[in-house]
């Protein structure tokens, strides 16, 4: 008897693991399992598909995306007649014998693609010119036609083109002649000049006349404006010194007023303007 309830027992408890294995939650997994054909793509037989190429399919029975092929009536451009095509950057039709032809407009002069009276460019014509009706571009003849240049115009001295010159009347490249006052210096009149590393003038007579200083050794006269130290504007005194100005100055570490130049770099030479804030900028 012991036995029986012992057996009866283990029967109940396995009837009771069987119901609690499959509850809904279990039944629906095996659905999930069991919904796609093809697993890997979630897709079944039949369903539309898209290759990697962009074609659209469907899915065959071995999970494959199959591509009808498609017919074209000119196989060699894969479009039909009638479909529209390309040749040199022109749009055309295909036609029944698997052409694309283009609608070429049709000029007057073929070899400018230009009609009669149209602006064209040509070597012997200067700047703009007009196609007649024998299709010549005429136009304003270049006063020498070999070079396509006119007298007066820059040329090459050389074919590197490193010097140019300028076109003759006779039509030859002539280096550019610079005429000067004094042909000898150089120079003209009044142009700066130099003996013996002194300054000077060029003078009328072609002759560089120093230039003569009360102070040959700052290059001054007597009156100039000169510098002292730390930037500050002076005066050049008749012993040659340059002295401050006795004046009453917007800025008197400097000797100078807001708006007067200064001397912003030495080494340079380079000036500037003396600021409201008494700085040289």
């Amino acid at each position: 008897m012991k036995n029986f309830k012992l057996i009866m027992g283990l029967l109940l408890l396995g009837m009771a693991f069987f119901y609690t294995s499959c509850d809904q939650q279990n039944i629906d997994d095996l659905e999930k399992t069991l919904l796609f054909d093809c697993e890997d793509l979630q897709l079944n037989f039949g369903d539309a598909c898209t290759t990697p190429l962009g074609e659209q399919g469907i899915i065959d029975s071995t999970c494959n995306c199959y591509v009808e092929p498609t017919d074209y009536d000119c196989e060699d451009l894969q479009l039909n007649v009638g479909d529209s095509c390309w040749v040199q950057n022109m749009q055309g039709v295909v036609d029944a014998d698997c052409n694309c032809l283009v609608d070429t407009p049709e000029y007057d002069c073929p070899d400018y693609q230009a009609n009669i009276g149209d602006p064209c460019v040509a070597a012997n014509v200067d700047g703009i010119g007009t196609l007649d009706a024998d299709c010549n571009c005429i136009g304003d003849a270049y006063d020498c036609v070999d070079l396509n240049l006119n007298i007066g115009d820059p040329c090459p001295l050389n074919p590197a083109g490193s010097e140019y010159g300028v076109v003759s009347e006779d039509c030859g490249c002539e280096p550019v002649v610079t005429e000067y006052d004094c042909p000898e210096l150089e120079s003209n009149i009044g142009d700066y000049c130099e003996v013996n590393g002194a300054p000077g003038t060029v003078d009328e007579n072609c002759n560089c006349v120093v230039t003569e200083y009360d102070c040959p050794d700052l290059q001054l006269n007597v009156g100039d404006t000169c510098w002292l130290i730390q930037n500050q504007m002076g005066t050049v005194s008749q012993d040659c010194d340059c002295i401050p100005v006795d004046n009453q100055w917007d800025c008197p570490d400097l000797g100078a007023n807001v708006g007067d130049p200064c001397l912003l770099n030495p080494a340079t030479g380079e000036f500037g303007t003396i600021n409201a804030d008494c700085n040289c900028q």
